[in-house]
């Protein structure tokens, strides 16, 4: 609903030859190598997975503090910067920041995001079918209780709340 307004503004700036609007892509990769940095607005993503698409292109990232993965994906401070939520004037200040910087290798953009591939993560996922089914084998046969579902975070610190998957599992007691 905003487009008409967004294309009028970008004439009204005299930017509408460098800016493009081409609503949803499957693929965000030939947008992230025509790009000097890119930039997430939102006020929210659950994990923000396009962030480390963008890291993985060799981008540096400004992005608004709405995933909990913001500040931990861009504490390099090559990275790109975080912005609170619903402040422009900060948003504007960090890319700023960002673009008047010189250019970070994208190797060690890239580089930051190897923990996030599909083959560490695969292998972490296996590695924990492994613990749990050693530690299955040395107990004694009984059933697997799901009320003892519960959801662990990453650093294995208790989440504090049920969700409708489950992160880890409890042994039944």
């Amino acid at each position: 609903p905003e487009l008409a307004k967004l294309m009028a503004l970008a004439h009204a700036l005299g930017v509408n030859d460098r800016v493009d609007f081409p609503g949803y892509v499957v693929d965000i990769r030939p947008w992230l190598d025509r790009a000097r940095l890119f930039l997430l607005s939102s006020w929210y993503e659950g994990y923000g997975a396009v962030v480390i698409e963008a890291l993985a292109a060799g981008r540096p990232v400004v992005a608004t503090d709405c995933t909990p993965a913001a500040h931990e994906l861009l504490s390099c401070d090559s990275a790109g910067a975080v912005a609170p939520l619903g402040d422009a004037n900060a948003l504007a200040d960090r890319l700023r920041r960002v673009l008047n910087a010189p250019a970070p290798c994208p190797r060690l953009l890239n580089s930051l995001v190897s923990a996030y591939r599909i083959g560490p993560i695969a292998e972490a996922y296996l590695r924990q079918f492994d613990t749990v089914k050693t530690q299955r084998s040395a107990q004694p046969a009984r059933g697997l209780n799901l009320a003892a579902l519960w959801p662990v975070s990453v650093s294995g610190r208790a989440t504090g709340s049920r969700p409708r998957y489950a992160a880890a599992l409890r042994p039944a007691e």
